[in-house]
């Protein structure tokens, strides 16, 4: 951005910026982008296969926190798909702060699923405030919470007002390493989002009355797949974000 009287307007350097972005940035990502987009299809999809239990008069089974698992799991689906859209078009210092917004729900919700009577439950419906760090993180037991606290520090940094955050400029020359980092992190994200659909939004009950109405061979084909595009995904993973990955999936324990 050149700050110019007589230059165009900041509207019009952002869009052609943000167009330019794009052009240049699915080209050089085109398989990450592809994938991203494709995982987020393949969850809603999923998702949408027993969605429609909650209210249904079949009156199947659900969680007894789903009063925060689902609106969890739904507010990821948009930041995260928000973020990358950003990241498409060379803002991928303005999507980190949804990426920690997901993961923050990400991580609460599976906390109250293994915590049914948590007090984070009861906080976060009554909206009140909840100290992420005291109540959430240090209290996981096991696994070793290690890599989480390192995750959401590092996205800590990036959604203060602080010389990490958002980015220094609209061209993404000579970011590829950021936005790189970006499609890992979406990766990682998309990941333990399918873990908290499949493993405790959706119960057994859910399950078979999914197998009973719906399509049940569907279900299975969009496992399969996800399961190709998330081991994809890993291969361009440092051994910390897989262990990220390992960790949210594992059995939970706290205080």
């Amino acid at each position: 951005m050149n700050y110019h009287l007589k230059g165009h307007r900041f509207s019009e350097i952002f869009e052609a910026s943000v167009e330019e972005n794009r052009r240049k940035i699915t080209s050089e990502f085109h398989d990450e982008v592809s994938r991203a987009h494709e995982v987020a299809d393949l969850i809603y999809e999923l998702a949408s296969q027993y969605m429609w239990l909650v209210r249904s008069p079949l009156a199947a089974d659900i969680s007894p926190v789903n009063d925060i698992l689902m609106p969890c799991f739904h507010k990821t689906q948009i930041g995260v798909y928000s973020a990358l859209t950003m990241t498409e078009k060379g803002l991928y210092g303005a999507a980190r702060p949804l990426l920690r917004h997901a993961f923050e729900s990400l991580m609460i919700a599976k906390f109250c699923s293994v915590n049914n009577d948590s007090e984070i439950f009861d906080k976060w419906v009554d909206g009140l405030d909840i100290y992420f760090t005291n109540g959430v993180l240090k209290k996981i037991k096991h696994p070793d919470n290690d890599e989480f606290k390192v995750f959401w520090s590092s996205l800590s940094n990036y959604s203060h007002s602080s010389i990490y955050a958002i980015q220094p400029d609209l061209s993404v020359d000579g970011a590829s390493s950021e936005i790189d980092l970006n499609f890992v992190f979406i990766g990682m994200l998309q990941e333990c989002k399918y873990h908290l659909l499949i493993r405790h939004f959706v119960t057994p009950s859910m399950r078979y009355y999914q197998a009973r109405y719906k399509d049940r061979g569907r279900v299975c084909e969009i496992k399969e797949r996800l399961k190709q595009l998330f081991t994809e995904s890993r291969r361009s993973m440092a051994p910390g974000a897989k262990a990220l990955i390992r960790d949210y999936r594992a059995a939970w324990y706290s205080d």
